[in-house]
């Protein structure tokens, strides 16, 4: 038992770290943290398992931070993100099971940010968030975001898309798959309310399990500049909710008889 448990964390001016991994991991009683030192280059579960900690340090002076990866995962009670600063590359699964977030991170300066895998997974109360607006992986960002009623836009930068919002049990609008997207598998996969039009514009590489367990008895249409359509509709499983162009998928046509 902890007799003496910290609950706030100050820093002197004096104090200039550099790699704050783990520095606050499961400080199970942590409720409040000052600024952040603008020296601090990486964050990596800084604050994994902080399940008391409800607002986030201000992160404005970090300039030179690059890795968030688990900083705030298991953080239970977190409910106001920190604005992500621009220098920051890897946000993979920073937020992950923070099962109290409503509202996603303040990205839009955050245009360094390449991976996101995981980002909010487990989040299951958020109702939404943005991604990066140059990020490229996105892989289970938003995995049992059992709340979330609508995509966010996917930026044309993104390539991997697997288990994006694999069992968002809500999810009801669409928004569009960006053209150099190459990996979709499972995507939406135990997506049951998923309705209305899809549009995909890219021809993805990887795709089993796209719509495994999506749209079970909502009309779900796929458009748009993908040549592989029918392909990707298959992956409905003989889903008779699932069109492409409002008519019933080719099932004779395979991914070999594109030429790409």
């Amino acid at each position: 038992k902890d007799d003496n448990p910290i609950t706030a964390i100050t820093f002197e001016n004096t104090v200039k770290p550099i790699y704050m991994d783990g520095y606050f991991k499961d400080l199970k009683q942590l409720t409040y943290v000052e600024a952040i030192p603008d020296s601090v280059e990486s964050m990596e579960e800084t604050f994994f398992g902080c399940i008391s900690l409800t607002t986030a340090p201000d992160l404005e002076k970090c300039k030179k931070l690059v890795n968030m990866s688990s900083c705030f995962a298991n953080c239970d009670k977190m409910v106001s993100p920190p604005a992500v600063p621009s220098s920051v590359k890897n946000l993979n699964a920073c937020f992950e099971n923070c099962v109290e977030l409503k509202t996603g991170a303040d990205v839009s300066r955050a245009s360094n940010v390449l991976t996101a895998n995981n980002m909010y997974a487990g989040c299951s109360t958020l109702n939404e968030a943005e991604l990066p607006p140059n990020v490229k992986v996105i892989d289970e960002t938003f995995m049992n975001c059992i709340h979330i009623k609508k995509m966010p836009v996917i930026p044309d930068t993104v390539e991997s898309m697997e288990d994006t919002f694999e069992n968002n049990i809500s999810l009801i609008e669409t928004t569009a798959i960006p053209a150099y997207v190459k990996s979709v598998s499972g995507c939406f996969q135990g997506c049951t309310k998923l309705k209305g039009i899809l549009v995909i514009n890219g021809n993805p590489q990887n795709y089993s399990g796209f719509l495994s367990n999506a749209a079970i008895a909502t009309n779900l249409d796929l458009q748009g500049d993908s040549r592989m359509l029918d392909v990707l509709a298959q992956q409905g499983h003989e889903n008779p909710y699932i069109t492409v162009n409002g008519n019933s998928p080719n099932y004779d046509i395979n991914y070999d008889d594109y030429d790409y």
